[in-house]
């Protein structure tokens, strides 16, 4: 059985006695809002959830804790400020970069997708209309970056305005930032400074924001499971294709969470997706870099999405009356839904981050002396793991000498040395906001100081061996005595299938993190790329002393068939490419730590 270890600081009882556990639902949709209380409802599916799979939101609202004083910044294509069920929650500072007011609705009639998220995170409770929100009593601010000219693809501009909102200060008050987004392409070339701009610009917040208590940045791992975009080339990349394999890409993500590079952030919190039937939501992206899972549901047609806010009206948003894709509940027929105020089909890991900020506001609302580190440290340790019997994904291939063997490329659940149990789909697994917001009010401090060190070099280059099980391995012995919360790498990869890579990480303690799944979307190019980071949160509570082991493989002697989709036409196609002729290798290999002292140890 998996159990929660060290790092759970005990839990002091606290009786029900004198809590109203059963608040009447006056919220009408209230009922279809299975990421809140999942009774195995259809939320205007074609098939139902299956009950329990949910953020266990109501012990937490039955104490009172409903994210008073807490303001969550939705940084998106819009915020319907004055939507029925957003209005009381929408407070001054809020900014429109397409009109330069305070306003920050849609200026777009087809913008749904932020007034969307803010009602997982905050829709008004028990006002006897529409739907509730995680964090029901919640401030919201809304900017819509998304909708100027940001770009989609290469977070270029838009990253950049996004990044200066934050240094600026312009929302200092802020106790978390909602970002539902994510790149869609493949591997970008960032410049090291860039990164290093950005992570900066995210620690003064996480450090300094609500007055000094620290913002959490929540973002969305991405929704490229099971493809990836390549709008500039006209195509998906859907994978490999495998005669023998029942589905595409050997079961492998096509695009881990790895491949944006902002979730490589130790001052991002990354969360996966979680469908109603608590499975991996099919389309998200996973990996060491997600800390924990959130609903996120399917597509709101076959299995159960969102049911939430959408901008007013029957001309605008998603639930419009020329929307070909708009549902019976959304085109305007539906008695519950007459003016087309409300959605079923809200989904994606944009959907999984406002689940997970609103839990966080919750958890600052029931504590406020906690810091956002703190905030996200009981996030971690009081997540529920679910899907327990998910066994990872093998990979099965043939080496360079014509033997076929069999790799664990995708772990399953594993505990690591320190009691926390991870999986790449869920990280520590679905957030429960009962439990968290009963740690909270035990203590105000739960984590020392944090230490972060500078990039420690490792080696100039790493040989990669073509198609061989072994790998290459180097060892890395430290003495230091440090409590881990993450590791992250800085590479150069240079390999000409890049695809074949597996990059993995074990600790003293025996834990396996997997950094870079191979079957990726790393294609194109010319099989270089420079200073890629990844991070891993496996490690959270192991120290640090020990042999660590870094191991690079290359997974694969044939020839490739990548499957694509070409946008214009619909077609699929067959791309054959050819084994790499010569060895790759992994060049400047580094390494930071993030983590703390023992508790009770000297600084």
């Amino acid at each position: 059985m998996i159990k929660k270890g060290i790092l759970a600081v005990a839990v002091s009882s606290v009786t029900a006695a004198g809590f109203a556990w059963d608040l009447p639902p006056s919220d009408p949709l209230y009922q279809y809002q299975w990421h809140l209380k999942n009774t195995g409802q259809t939320a205007f599916a074609e098939n139902p959830g299956v009950a329990g799979y949910d953020v266990n939101v109501e012990p937490a609202h039955a104490r009172g804790i409903h994210g008073v004083g807490i303001t969550v910044h939705v940084v998106d294509d819009g915020l319907d400020a004055g939507h029925e069920d957003l209005v009381a929650r929408v407070v001054p500072g809020s900014f429109n970069y397409a009109t330069g007011s305070n306003d920050p609705s849609p200026t777009h009639y087809n913008d749904s997708h932020g007034t969307s998220v803010a009602g997982i995170i905050g829709a008004t409770g028990w006002n006897g209309v529409g739907v509730r929100g995680v964090a029901p009593r919640v401030n919201l601010y809304g900017s819509n970056f998304l909708a100027t000219d940001f770009d989609r693809d290469t977070y270029s501009q838009g990253q950049a305005l996004f990044e200066s909102i934050l240094a600026q200060g312009r929302n200092a008050q802020a106790g978390v930032y909602n970002q539902s987004f994510g790149i869609t392409l493949g591997w970008l070339e960032v410049p090291v400074a860039e990164q290093d701009l950005f992570d900066e610009v995210r620690k003064v917040g996480y450090f300094n924001g609500r007055g000094g208590f620290g913002a959490l940045h929540i973002k969305s791992a991405g929704n490229g499971y099971r493809y990836t975009r390549e709008p500039e080339n006209g195509f998906y990349y859907l994978g490999q294709y495998d005669e023998f394999a029942e589905t595409r890409n050997h079961n492998l993500p096509v695009k881990p969470a790895a491949e944006d590079y902002n979730n490589a952030s130790f001052y991002n919190t990354v969360v996966s997706a979680t469908n109603a039937s608590g499975k991996r939501s099919s389309y998200s992206s996973t990996g060491s870099a997600v800390i924990f899972a959130a609903p996120g549901g399917e597509y709101g047609t076959e299995f159960p999405a969102h049911v939430t806010t959408d901008p007013y009206g029957c001309d605008r948003g998603a639930a419009r009356l020329d929307n070909s894709r708009a549902t019976t509940f959304e085109d305007g027929s539906h008695p519950e839904n007459v003016n087309c105020d409300y959605r079923n089909t809200m989904n994606g890991t944009s959907s999984a981050a406002p689940n997970a900020s609103g839990v966080a506001a919750l958890v600052m609302s029931a504590n406020h002396a906690l810091s956002a580190r703190d905030v996200r440290h009981i996030m971690a340790v009081t997540a529920t793991p679910i899907d327990l019997e998910q066994p990872g994904v093998p990979l099965t291939f043939r080496q360079a000498d014509g033997s076929v063997v069999s790799y664990d490329a995708l772990p399953g659940w594993q505990t690591n040395g320190a009691g926390m149990p991870f999986h790449s789909y869920y990280g520590f697994g679905q957030v429960n906001a009962g439990k968290a917001v009963e740690l909270a009010l035990t203590a105000n401090t739960f984590l020392p100081p944090l230490l972060e060190t500078a990039w420690i070099p490792l080696i100039d280059e790493l040989p990669v061996p073509d198609a061989t099980l072994s790998g290459s391995t180097l060892r890395l012995p430290f003495n230091q005595d440090l409590i881990v919360e993450a590791v992250q790498l800085e590479m150069d990869i240079v390999h000409e299938r890049p695809l074949d890579l597996a990059i993995e990480l074990i600790s003293p303690a025996g834990t396996r993190s997997v950094l870079l799944s191979p079957r990726s979307g790393m294609v194109g190019g010319d099989g270089e790329f420079t200073a890629k980071r990844l991070i891993i949160h496996n490690f959270y509570g192991e120290n640090l002393q020990g042999e660590w082991q870094l191991v690079v493989r290359d997974t694969s002697a044939d020839t490739v068939e990548l499957q694509m989709l070409d946008l214009s036409t619909g077609e699929r196609t067959l791309t054959p490419v050819a084994n790499n002729s010569v060895d790759g290798a992994l060049r400047n290999v580094k390494m930071r730590l993030f983590g703390h002292q023992q508790q009770g140890a000297a600084l």
